[in-house]
């Protein structure tokens, strides 16, 4: 009997204790199968007692319900291709060596699910810095940015915290989402993939170059705040590339 989960830190938990120590078939909800009538799901009511009838035997079961770990999965969830693998056997790693095992990355699963977790922590980090926001006809901001992960939602509440009482728009190639009031949704309404005020990036600009000391001229240090990869697509990316390739460095 295949069991499905739905993709949500506390679904992956509870498939991952089933996977660990039934040796159930787990799978995410959204994934086909060719045999649906042999699924039942997590949280089906005979599944939810095996669970916990489960966790009542184990010496850190109560430590599945961590909001750390519970953090950890939500992260996860986030990657390009959330890894359904490394999630379960992290599960598998806590239950049988404990939560310090896994949250210091001692085990192979879980030490491989931490350094997704930081890339995606870092893309948002990164882009809730680096956006530069222009401004639509109707007064609508528009950011753009390349995502590699399922974080746009993430950036765009994180930018309007630096914008409050203005309505955000987030483009991605992970997805378009906006922000009103504090709430975040997929966008649905107007295309502001065309909107780029010339004039502010024309200030930006400006801005950047008068804070520039050709004699500190450091391209390798600059890279280190904003990574390479990011230069084409920023707008002071330009000044960047031609600021190396002057230096030689």
């Amino acid at each position: 009997m295949l069991i499905r989960y739905p993709a949500e830190p506390e679904g992956v938990i509870r498939a991952g204790v089933l996977h660990c120590r039934e040796g159930a078939m787990v799978s995410p909800r959204q994934e086909q199968s060719l045999l649906p009538m042999w699924e039942t799901d997590v949280e089906d009511k005979e599944v939810e007692d095996r669970y916990q009838l489960l966790i009542g035997r184990e010496r850190w079961g109560s430590c599945l319900a961590d909001c750390r770990l519970t953090g950890m999965m939500y992260m996860a969830l986030r990657y390009r291709q959330p890894p359904w693998q490394l999630m379960l056997g992290t599960i598998g790693e806590l239950l049988d060596k404990g939560p310090r095992f896994v949250y210091t990355g001692a085990g192979e699963s879980s030490r491989k699910l931490l350094r997704c977790c930081r890339q995606v922590t870092a893309e948002i980090h990164c882009f809730s810095g680096f956006v530069r926001l222009d401004v639509a006809a109707d007064g609508v901001l528009v950011g753009k940015a390349p995502l590699q992960h399922n974080c746009g939602d993430l950036v765009a509440l994180s930018l309007a915290r630096r914008n409050p009482g203005q309505p955000l728009a987030l483009l991605s190639p992970t997805g378009n989402w906006f922000v009103a009031n504090g709430n975040v949704a997929p966008l649905t309404g107007p295309d502001y993939s065309q909107v780029e005020d010339q004039e502010l990036r024309q200030a930006w600009l400006a801005y950047y170059r008068t804070q520039f000391v050709p004699e500190r001229n450091n391209p390798r240090h600059a890279a280190r705040f904003i990574p390479q990869r990011y230069w084409a697509w920023m707008n002071e990316g330009q000044e960047l590339a031609e600021k190396k390739y002057n230096s030689g460095r």
